[in-house]
Parts: C-alpha cells; structure tokens; sequence
C-alpha cells in the first residue's frame, strides 16, 4: 500500500492503454479536434479524468466536464457555483471528488455538486495554483507560484521550506518513490522522502506551464522541460545525476507542458505546435521528432495541457479547443493519395496510381521504394504468378524487372478508362471497358474470347476461381460462369439479388459477389445472400476480402465491415441469420467512402497479410492478424434527476420527489472516450420495468405517469468494441404519493365499494324475495279462495243430497233390495265427502297434528325405515321457527322425494336429514352413503321419471337454490337452501342504524344455537 496513492495519480494522469498503442506514426492516428464550434472551451489549460473516466477541463472561461460527446459547463443548475472562473489547475481525486486551483489563488473542492472553498483564512496561498498531487502516505500536496502547502483536515499548512523560492515556483511532481519535485524560475529542485529541505538539482529557468514542466517517463527519470533545455534527471538513489537531452527538432526551442505515454513516447509541446519523439529517440538522440500542426488539423499550434486517459488517448489542450489522439485499427496511408488503381507488390509492398500526382510508386510502411511515369491506370491485377497487370485507356502493362512493360490495346475500346483486368488460368488477359470485354492471348485480341453467349457490354468486375473457372459481373445484376468454352449466366432468378455487381471475390473455393444492394456465396450449391444486423444496411460492396482465417473484410457505402468466420457459417446453414458484424467509419479514421465505380475492387490483401481500401477521400489499411481491441468496460456515471424545472444530483442518497410528479429525465453518461459514438446502454427502472431496456447511444432516459412508490434506475454501458460494464450504476428515489394515491384510501375505497356492491345485493334480495312472497301468498290465497267456494257450493250441495237421499231410504222397507243397495251408495257418498273435506282443509293452513317440518319428516324417514334396513337420522340446528306454509309444504315434499329414492334406490346402510335454521336462509339436506348416482343421471333423472325434475321445479317455485352432489360408491347428497325472507313468514325488515351494526356483529361473533332436536331410529 505504500506507493497506492500515487499508482492513483499516474492512472489519473496518464491511464492505460489498449492492446496497441500509440506506436502508429502521429499524423496517422485517429484524430479528433473538438473546437468551440463543438462546445469545447477555448482555452484548455488543465485537464484532469476521473475515476468515472469523465474529463475535467479548466481554462480562463471557467470549468467544464466532457464525457466524449458532451461538454458540461460547471455548474448546472442546483450546483454550487465556484468563487473565480479563472482556472489554472485541475486534480481528480480517487473518491470521485475535483479539487480545482486559481489564477488568482485559492482552491475549491468538488463533490456531488457541493463546492468546498479554501482560502486564505483556510491557510491556502494567495497565488496562482500550479498543480495537486498525493505523497504515497496519501497526503494532499497544492502548488502555487508562492511554494507549497499540505492539507492537514480542514486547513491548509505551509511547507517553510519552499517560502525561499520566493514566488518563483513554476513546475510539481511526486514520483513513484515519493520524491517531491519543484521547478522554479532558476533552478530544479527536488527532496526525499523524509528529509526536510529540497536540494539544488540542476540550475536552468522554467516556464509556468500548468504543472506539466515536469513529467515521469516509464522508467521512472523525472524530464524537465526548462525554457529551451530538455533534461532527463535519475533519482535519489543515483543522487540525482541528470544530463541535458539534445533533439534536432527541440534544439532552441521554448518549451511548454511535456507528458510521456506508457509506451515512454515524449509528447511536449512547443511554441509551434505538438511534437513527439518515440521512446527509442530519447537515448540516442539521433532521430528527430514527430510534429503535428495546425495546418495537418490541430486546432490549435499553441499547446498548453497534455493528458493520457485511461484507454491510451491522449488529449491535446490548446487555445482553441481540445484534441484526441487515438490508437484505431485504420491506418492511413503515409502519401496524400485519391487512388485511381492499386494493387499487392511482393513482401507487404504497395503498388498505387495517384489522381493527384500521375504516376504508379512503389512503397511499403509508408515509404516509397520507386516511382514510375506512368499513365494514370485505372485498374490493377496480382496475377497467381506475382506479375502486376494495369489498365488505362489505351495501355495494357505489366512490371518486369521492377520496370513497366506497355503494349496497345485493341482500337475497339477507344480511349475510354479500362473498368477491370484479369489474367485467367491458361495465361490470357481479360480487359473490359465501356465498349466491351476483350481477351489477349499469344498477342491477339478477340472480343469476348470469342464467346458468343457472352453480352455485349463489358462487366465491372472479373475474377479466377481456384478451378480455373473465369466469373463476370455485370452492371444489371447478371454473374457468368466461364468454363472452357461453356458459358453459364446467373440473376435473381437463380437467388442471386445483390443488384449491379461490382466486385467477385474467389479464395478455397468460394465466390464472393458484392454489388448495389449487398453481397452474396456462392458455394457450389446455391447463391447465399448475407444480411447484418446492423441499423446501417450493406450496400454498394465494391470491395470483398476474404482472410486465411475465413473472415470476411467488405468495402461499402456504410464503411468497412467485418464478419467472422462463425457468422458466415451461421448464414449457410441458416439464409434468415443475420450476421454481426464491426464496422469502421469516419469515426475511427476512415475518409470517404467505398467507390462504387473505379478502382475496383476497391479492397485487396498484401502479401504480408495487411489489408488495404480504397475510398473516395484517400487510402487505408487495417492488419487483420493484430486488430486493436478496447478492453476496458466503461465506469456508468449518473449525473443528476430532472422532475419539473428542479434539477436533483445524484450524491448516492435516495432522492425524495413530491406529490404529482409527472415527468422525469434521467442524465447519465459513460467514461469510454476512445470511440465514445459507439458507447452503448441499457436501463432499466425498477419498480416499472421487468427487463433491460435499449438505449442504444442515448444518454438520457425519460419516464412519464410514473405513480407513487419506490424506485430504483440502474444503467449498464458498453464501449466501442462491445465490451459491457454489467455492473454500472444505480440511483434509488420515490415518489410522494397524494392522499387518495395512499394505501389506506385505496383500502376505504375498496371498502366502500364493498359496502355498495353488498347493499345492491341485499336490496336486489329483498326484491326477489318479496317477489316470490308475494307469489306464495298469492297461490295460499287462491287456496284459500278455492277452498271456501268448494266448501260453501260443491261440499254443502253434496251434503244435502246426501241428506234427501236418505230420507228416501228410510221409507224404502229393510227387506227391499233397493234399501241395501241405497245404503251403501249414501256409505260411498259419505266417504268421498270425508274425503273431499280433507283436500279442501289442505288447501288452507290451519292447526294440525303436526306442527312442524321436522315433525314431518321425522315420521316420514321413520316410516320408511320400518319398511327399509337402512337406519334413518334426523338433526335440526339453530332455533326452530315458523315457517311459511307453502315453504313447509313445499320443502316437506322435496325431502320426501329425496328420502324416498334413498331409501329404495340409494342401497344405503346410512340415511340422515339436517334441518339448519338460520339467519340468512332455512337449509335442508338429505344425504346417504349408498350406491351413488351416476353423472348423466344426477342432472337429467332417471328416463320415465319425474322425481329429481320435480325437485328442480319446487326449489324453482320457492326462489330457492337446490344443490346435488354424488358419486359412485360414495353417496349423494341434496341440499335446498331457502332465503330467510321467503322461509319464514315474520323477519324484520330493513334494520337501520345501530341495530343493523348489531346484527351484523352477532352474525359474525356468536355462534349459532346446535342440537336443538333430534329424531331417528337406533343404528
């Protein structure tokens, strides 16, 4: 842990960087220039990057964070303001925290939006602050022209050992061994840890370069930038032994901020412009420096800051915005060249015709090995031989001996540029032009090889299969086959759909075509077209290389793409796959685009496996054995929460929202700078959303309607070559709810809506059940009714004949026959008129031997048990009370039905009858444990019988419900179940008030009266 602190700060200050650095030659990296045209401040005089990987800008125009795509002035809104916005330095501390000095003194501390001042009552210096740094014991060390000072808790103190520099200190540095380094306007200084007093290093003058006059190399020698003099100093262990580097391109020259990257490459900046010198140089001294300017796309040749981030960009601070210089896969080509034809020389050498010169070179790692006077050729061909074949409009030619050799073309193709050429197997040259397709073999030309089927325009594109086969493309989508003398012609109705063809690529037996709307395989079989799965379609392919490895390199109108091996396969065996693919573009240092007419094709592979493309701005390369890939996943930083016109930043806390937000944007960012257009996210809200959402580039996500509640939004992040930080960052807040958003009126609510569904209930009740009332007391009415007419009319009339005529058999003599005969019609007269008597007494209630319904049906089960061997049981629970009398005629009925078929069809040993008097409805069940009844049975009865349909009817009559139950082996069971408005003829109606409540509670909390009455026979 001892050396923690400041492995920190060089992390901070310098980074790490990808596979492959910054070994590229300068003008060749990717470079980005960021101007205040493009929001960048413009003067930027400190950089720093935070542990989020955002960077920190400060400058005379005050301090501004940047996340690659944006820059953020300080502050935003609901952030504490700094006191001055004269910026002259900027640290980022490993907690996240900025720390921000001066010009005109005093420093401030940034975290989370809240600003902490220092100043002189804090004991901070009055001057301008040069640089911050830690000491390997953590401690925080400011410098400012005046000295130095150390922060002690909440106050700054003093070193009194640099009070002598007498306001003269223009450079700090704490290397890796905890030496503190100080360069003043005459001298160098430098003192150990531990020891109290700086020693006298070197005597030269120092600007005042924004703490960057001094810079630690990889090797750990501190270099000194002095106003014209490079020294190179080695530590306390060496006592300091130093020796002044001489550089051709530094050599009288002031000098401003120097850095070193992790490759130990000097970037430094002089008074016209940035500057470089490989590692390798600094010993030796020989080799002269690197330089990049304004006039090659700098923005600016007066540099004043210089910072190596994290993934080996390094940033270029000037006074007229901030520059990138990226590692990057595209690499151009050394010449400013617009190619008019190219092709593969031997050992990785490069054959190229330039529009702008008019001649063909020869040239390899960016070197020209000869140059030729040639004409401006206009296509280019590697024969299987080696021998390089060009075209121009009247000049066919071929390298012999490192020297061109021309003949004439045919007349034929008039003086038209030549579109393609191509050697075939037997050793013959294809030339094709505007006016048609020519052949050159043993000195003749014949048009068209002398193949007829062939059309008459010439193709835009030819190639030579590995069986010797000749393939032709042509600008209206048709592809021919030349084997020997057969022709054969491809289009879209052999699945071939890729539009005009512009380019046939052939390697271990497959057939590339690319063309207008994409590119297809052929394989032998069948034409494949490959689609990617990129937003960007593949169109205008006028480039195809396919590697050793399998992998496919394209040259289209959407960029480079490539597409490895597994997903070519995928598209064989699958034509819906569609393939991944990484694409380059102008955001990784590719000019133009792919051209859709010459030179084509448009991409070829070097023989030391470098794979180069032509554009319509200019030529690249791209080594595919050795891609540079970015592998650090990006920190996810969220910055604030945005409700209404109040903006919240993120501190870590939970933050607290009132009532009736509406609408929400959340601002986040990633701290990925290399390609940082390429960055990618996902979000997702918990508490809303169940999955991850796609943001795809956006850094921003909104939400609308969002309700009360607790929520937590968490972001992921992925760089420029897909690699994902899973973790990212999360942010918790909640939403206040109003008062009916609360639980408990929701609860009321529900309650109440309860409450008006279970008073429509009753009332919908109570009206069906003064309805079937008032039917039953219709019926007992008309009973009633009929009753007294039969009793006053029919009864009375009959009885009085009865009468007459018995006085007639009284005068009849007892021996007559006629008498005997009289007698026992008036015996048969006054039985039917008992009888009638007794039907019309049962049409009208009146007191009875039995005066309940489980008196009945006491006697009735008990009866047929006598006749049965099933026992019989009956149970009556709750208080018994009076019921209607056709309610207990009805019901008497029903049970008697249903006692009936279980006692002669049930086969029962088990017959039982429970009578229920309750407070909501009047229940009787009749169950057995006999044989059962089947399904079919149980809901249609048994064919030719009435018994379970006019058990159905009566439950129907009465508004009741009647429930069968019944299975095989197990029983059945019969259940009619009687409101207690119609069952019992005096129920109070409509309880109010209190009382209501009251009769609620006693439903609810006092349990019903049981075992009022029993009778049944013993088991």
């Amino acid at each position: 842990m001892k050396h923690f602190f400041l492995v920190l700060i060089v992390w901070i200050q310098f980074g790490s960087a990808c596979a492959q650095g910054l070994d590229a030659p300068l003008p060749l990296l990717n470079h980005r220039a960021y101007t205040p045209l493009d929001g960048s401040p413009s003067t930027v005089s400190a950089i720093a990057q935070a542990p989020d990987g955002t960077l920190w800008i400060g400058g005379v125009g005050g301090l501004s964070r940047f996340d690659g795509l944006r820059f953020v002035s300080y502050p935003s809104a609901s952030e504490d303001p700094l006191p001055s916005n004269e910026v002259s330095s900027v640290a980022a501390m490993p907690d996240g925290g900025i720390w921000v000095g001066f010009v005109r003194g005093g420093a401030s501390y940034i975290r989370n939006g809240r600003v902490t001042y220092y100043g002189d009552r804090h004991g901070f210096p009055l001057a301008t602050v040069v640089k911050f740094a830690l000491d390997s014991n953590g401690v925080l060390w400011a410098a400012s022209t005046t000295g130095l000072a150390r922060l002690k808790g909440e106050r700054w103190e003093a070193d009194v050992d640099t009070v002598r520099f007498d306001n003269s200190v223009r450079g700090f540095l704490i290397d890796r061994e905890g030496v503190q380094w100080v360069a003043t306007s005459e001298a160098l200084f430098a003192r150990p840890q531990g020891e109290p007093h700086f020693r006298e290093v070197l005597r030269a003058p120092f600007f005042l370069s924004a703490a960057n006059a001094l810079a630690e190399a990889p090797n750990g020698e501190v270099w000194a930038a002095a106003q014209s003099q490079l020294f190179s100093v080695r530590g306390a262990r060496d006592n300091f032994a130093h020796r002044e580097v001489s550089l051709r391109g530094f050599k009288g020259r002031p000098l401003r901020p120097i850095a070193f990257d992790r490759h130990g490459n000097l970037w430094a900046a002089t008074e016209g412009g940035l500057r470089r010198v490989p590692a390798r140089a600094l010993e030796s001294g020989k080799v002269e420096e690197e330089t990049f300017l304004a006039s090659e796309g700098l923005s600016h040749n007066e540099v004043v800051s210089i910072l190596q981030d994290r993934e080996g960009n390094v940033w270029i601070g000037t006074y007229n915005g901030l520059d990138r210089l990226s590692p990057s896969n595209v690499v151009r080509y050394a010449q400013n060249c617009s190619p008019t034809a190219f092709a593969a020389g031997d050992a990785g050498a490069l054959w190229i015709t330039c529009r702008s010169v008019g001649e063909t070179s020869e040239s390899r790692d960016g070197k020209i090995l000869s140059r030729h006077d040639t004409p401006m050729f206009s296509a280019a061909h590697r024969a299987t031989d080696g021998t390089l074949w060009f075209g121009a409009g009247k000049v066919l030619a071929h390298v012999e001996n490192g020297r061109f050799v021309m003949q004439p073309l045919p007349a034929q193709t008039g003086d038209l540029p030549v579109q393609a050429l191509i050697r075939d197997a037997e050793g013959g040259v294809w030339i094709s032009a505007f006016r048609g397709l020519f052949r050159l073999q043993d000195g003749l030309w014949s048009r068209n090889g002398n193949l007829d089927e062939l059309p008459e325009r010439g193709p835009l594109a030819m190639e030579v299969g590995l069986d010797g086969d000749l393939w032709l493309g042509y600008r209206n989508g048709r592809l021919a086959r030349v084997r020997g003398q057969a022709v054969q012609m491809f289009d879209a109705r052999d699945g071939l759909d890729v539009g005009g063809i512009m380019t046939i690529h052939s390697r271990d037996g497959e057939v590339w075509i690319g063309g207008e709307r994409g590119f297809a395989l052929y394989h032998g079989v069948r034409f494949t077209t490959i689609q990617g799965m990129s937003a960007v379609p593949l169109r205008g392919i006028s480039g195809i290389v396919r590697t050793r490895n399998g992998d496919l390199w394209l040259n289209g109108v959407a960029g480079i793409s490539h597409i490895t091996r597994e997903n070519i396969e995928a598209a064989i065996l699958d034509p819906l796959h569609r393939a991944t693919l990484d694409t380059f573009t102008y955001l990784d240092g590719v000019p133009g685009t792919a051209p859709q007419l010459r030179p084509t094709p448009s991409a070829i592979e070097a023989t030391d496996g470098r794979i180069w493309f032509a554009t319509t701005a200019g030529l690249v390369s791209i080594d595919a054995r050795r891609p540079v890939r970015n592998t650090m996943p990006p920190p996810v930083k969220i910055w604030a929460l945005t409700s209404g016109d109040k903006r919240h930043v993120h501190t870590g806390e939970a933050i607290q929202l009132p009532v009736h937000t509406n609408r929400l944007q959340i601002e986040y960012s990633a701290g990925s700078l290399t390609v940082p257009e390429r960055v990618r996210f996902r979000h997702k809200l918990e508490g809303l959303d169940r999955d991850w959402q796609d943001g795809e580039g956006r850094r921003e996500a909104v939400y609308a309607n969002l309700g009360p509640g607790e929520y937590r939004f968490r972001v992921i992040a992925a760089n420029n070559d897909g690699v994902w930080n899973e973790t990212g960052a999360s942010m918790a807040f909640s939403i206040a709810p109003a008062f009916y958003q609360t639980r408990w009126f929701s609860a009321l609510c529900a309650f109440g809506v309860l409450l008006l569904l279970f008073g429509l209930y009753k009332f919908r009740l109570r009206q069906v059940s003064a309805q079937i009332r008032s039917r039953l007391e219709a019926r007992l009415a008309e009973r009633e009714r009929i009753a007294r007419e039969l009793h006053d009319t029919l009864l009375q009339g009959m009885q009085g004949l009865i009468l007459r005529f018995q006085a007639a058999t009284d005068r009849i003599p007892p021996d007559e026959p006629a008498r005997v005969l009289m007698e026992k019609s008036l015996d048969r007269a006054d039985s039917l008129l008992a009888e009638s008597r007794d039907k019309v007494k049962d049409l009208r209630p009146s007191a009875s031997d039995v005066r309940t319904l489980e008196e009945a049906l006491a006697i009735e089960g008990t009866h047929l048990a006598e006749l049965h061997p099933a026992t019989f049981r009956l149970s009556v629970q709750g208080a018994v009370r009076p019921l209607h009398p056709i309610v207990q005629e009805e019901g008497l009925l029903l049970a008697r039905e249903a006692l009936g078929n279980a006692f002669q069809h049930a086969h029962a040993l088990h017959i039982e009858i429970e009578v229920t008097y309750g407070d909501e409805s009047l229940q009787l069940r009749v169950r057995d444990d006999g044989q059962g009844i089947g399904s079919d049975m149980l809901a249609a009865g048994r064919p030719g019988h009435f018994g379970m349909i006019g058990m159905r009817e009566r439950a129907h009559k009465l508004g009741a419900q009647l429930q069968l139950w019944s299975k095989p082996g197990v029983g059945t069971e019969a259940e009619l179940r009687v409101p207690a408005s119609v069952a019992y003829p005096r129920v109070e109606q409509n309880p109010t008030g209190l009382k209501r409540w009251a009769v609620a509670l006693r439903a609810i909390f006092r349990p019903q009266q049981r075992g009022i009455k029993q009778a049944g026979t013993p088991p």
